[in-house]
């Protein structure tokens, strides 16, 4: 008996030893999960304007949730505007970072211009359940309560463009209008092919590519990941100069001085950087590939413009590039040399307003009779008959004729600038290209996909003047303009 119970107490004792064990165990477990939870769990935003939060200096509006938005005008007033303009900011942006157009052009075209605070950017207030949806119909209160009437036009950059998307699906009785510049896409909209979605993805940094497949995949994990130390984060949350293009270092300058930096990310990084990543690369259910042209039918001719640059290393151009021929009601503007940054650069602000409130066709052949009206033969057939002429001399033959003049000061001076573009089915590029070879002097600008009217493309004119007079190296040429067609 005494062995028996011995051998009972013993295995009592065991079990109660294995017991504690996974007792101990399970409490580690749960230990460091509301450790790990913990460090996972985005701070709260700091609200502007309650105790503790940032104060509000601009001008908000409530919408019907009780949310506000902070926003800023600019141009002509809206009772005597002819254009009213809605601007979306991109990533880590603010409503001061609105396109900055010209007062001039704003006066002459009779502009007013609105940009505001996206939700948890700056002065507005977070929404912690924004989608892509809720700011499309966040914009349409803000047009409401700024009484900018039924329709207006928008214009969206970087993230800002992408929001152009929902806007178009959720709001398209709103717009009068869109410019789309240099939008984020989201690889897992359905319609890419598997080989443009590669090609795209390649073009992203590591870092860029595990930032973006957490914020799809992993979305609670977004916050940890771009603010833990063991691997890079986002390069563009960073601001790695290594994702900057040849021609976005030459314009990067404009916001490294903008004095109001700091307030962008006032809230908090998660309610404004991080949700933008959620949301923007998110599960959607339902993607602009698949989007019928809203405007079919309707009254007056609306104009959807997609503006991408070919050098662009923050978002990759082959999406856009895809999404325009897939969607043949947008007009597609491909930039040959600009990377990311091209909205900044002088002269582009104004060429993409300038594109989303008057057309060429209508302007320019308005006039057409007055061109033949002393009749066909002295203007159209003597062109022929002395264009295609017997010649006594050659352009292949011509010297520099300005060789003596290296003395010249003058900026631009001496000169000659051919332009030609690629895709010309009126005069065959062929020659102009073999004259360049010939003539070294001669300064050959080939735009690749351009025909034979690319001077009258948005923002052409500007560049071609600015390198007659600038040359063809200035800053300011930071973006030849080319329209795809």
């Amino acid at each position: 008996m005494a062995g028996t119970d011995v051998a009972g107490s013993a295995g009592r004792s065991g079990a109660a030893h294995g017991a504690g064990k996974k007792a101990a165990a399970l409490a580690l477990l749960v230990f460091f999960s509301a450790l790990l939870y913990a460090r996972i769990q985005p701070p709260p935003s700091k609200i502007p304007g309650t105790p503790g939060g940032p104060p509000v200096t601009a001008p908000r509006t409530r919408l019907r949730d009780g949310r506000h938005l902070a926003y800023l005008e600019s141009g002509v007033p809206k009772e005597k505007a002819k254009y009213k303009m809605i601007f979306v900011h991109g990533f880590d942006c603010c409503r001061y970072d609105v396109l900055n157009v010209s007062q001039g052009l704003l006066e002459e075209l009779g502009i007013y211009l609105l940009s505001f605070d996206r939700p948890g950017y700056a002065e507005s207030d977070a929404h912690p359940a924004r989608t892509e949806k809720s700011i499309a119909l966040d914009i349409a209160e803000l047009a409401d309560n700024l009484q900018l009437g039924p329709k207006f036009q928008l214009i969206g950059f970087s993230m800002g463009g992408e929001i152009m998307w929902s806007c178009l699906k959720y709001i398209p009785h709103r717009l009068a209008g869109v410019a789309i510049l240099a939008p984020v896409g989201n690889f897992w909209w359905s319609g890419f092919p598997p080989n443009v979605v590669k090609e795209a993805w390649r073009v992203q940094f590591p870092q860029d590519q595990r930032a973006v497949w957490v914020a799809h995949h992993l979305p609670w994990l977004t916050h940890w990941w771009n603010t833990q130390k063991l691997f890079r984060g986002s390069s563009v949350k960073d601001g790695d100069p290594a994702i900057l293009s040849k021609e976005d270092r030459l314009l990067v300058h404009k916001f490294m001085e903008r004095t109001y930096q700091k307030p962008v990310r006032q809230q908090g990084e998660h309610d404004s950087l991080h949700r933008d990543m959620m949301v923007g690369f998110g599960k959607w259910d339902w993607s602009p590939l698949e989007m019928e042209n809203p405007f079919a039918g309707a009254e007056g001719e609306v104009k959807v413009h997609l503006w991408h640059g070919v050098e662009d290393l923050y978002v990759p151009v082959q999406l856009s590039r895809y999404i325009s021929k897939r969607l043949p009601w947008v007009i597609y503007h491909e930039l040959p040399t600009a990377g990311h940054l091209f909205p900044v650069a002088d002269g582009m602000p104004d060429a993409i307003v300038r594109s989303r409130t008057r057309d060429y066709r209508a302007r320019d052949y308005a006039i057409m009779p007055q061109i033949r009206q002393q009749g066909e033969h002295e203007c159209l057939h003597r062109d022929m008959m002395v264009g295609f002429g017997k010649w006594s001399w050659s352009p292949l033959q011509l010297e520099n004729p300005f060789a003596d003049a290296a003395d010249d000061v003058q900026e631009g001076a001496g000169k000659v600038h051919l332009w030609h573009g690629a895709e010309d089915l009126i005069v065959p590029v062929s020659l102009s290209r073999y004259i360049s070879e010939k003539l070294p002097w001669v300064v050959y600008h080939e735009l690749p996909k351009s025909g034979h009217l690319f001077p009258l493309a948005d923002g052409m004119a500007d560049t071609i003047v600015k390198s007659l007079l600038l040359g063809a190296d200035h800053p300011s040429l930071a973006s030849q303009v080319t329209a795809s067609s």
